[in-house]
């Protein structure tokens, strides 16, 4: 915060979660819910350290976090009963 009682501000996207996004399957939606604290997360670290990369290992952990994500969801939607076809 400045002296002026403003405090700096970089124009950081961020994710929220809102009501709309929930699936109705609990899992999923915690899911769901991590990977926007993720990517939360993954922005302000770039925003911290502007003019530096984020490292690749950062992008790695969210890119092995999605993969798993997606297999599990296409597991429960299976089971769910969904018609097949819809699925694929």
């Amino acid at each position: 915060v400045n002296a002026e009682g403003h405090s700096k501000t970089h124009g950081l996207v961020r994710l929220t979660w809102q009501d709309a996004f929930v699936s109705g399957d609990l899992v999923i939606d915690e899911k769901h819910r991590q990977l926007f604290t993720m990517g939360n997360e993954l922005m302000e670290k770039a925003m911290q350290r502007a003019g530096h990369l984020v490292s690749i290992e950062e992008f790695d952990q969210i890119a092995s976090h999605l993969a798993i994500h997606f297999e599990e969801e296409m597991e429960i939607v299976a089971q769910s009963g969904f018609p097949q076809e819809d699925i694929t």
